[in-house]
């Protein structure tokens, strides 16, 4: 487990929790496993079911793939990303919609500011 208290960006999929660049969150922890990755955030925890291709470095943490991303929110879940070989979906409040999503854009990607 890596304690890091760095103010961060972080999008999935090229996606943002709010409007871009709007929220600034606090990763506290990243805890890693070769089934699984948790990253605690202020409010949120983000759970990557199978992560694959992970880069770290000083300024951004990086998860290439992942079969499922799951956020949650004062220990409710928040959204839920799904692929598999057909689709990426994007589950909010019980509405699931398809994404289209192309490269660069990686599963989980934190952005440290300092």
């Amino acid at each position: 487990m890596r304690e890091l208290n760095e103010q961060c960006y972080i999008t999935f999929y090229g996606d943002w929790i709010g409007r871009p660049c709007d929220n600034v969150f606090h990763v506290k922890t990243i805890e890693e496993n070769a089934e699984r990755i948790k990253i605690v955030l202020d409010e949120y925890e983000v759970v990557v079911d199978n992560p694959q291709n992970i880069q770290s470095e000083a300024k951004e943490y990086t998860i290439a793939h992942a079969d499922k991303v799951i956020i949650y929110e004062n220990w409710n879940v928040f959204r839920i990303y799904e692929k598999n070989a057909e689709r990426l979906t994007k589950t909010e409040d019980g509405h699931t919609e398809a994404l289209k999503t192309e490269s660069p854009y990686y599963a989980v990607c934190v952005s440290i500011l300092s």
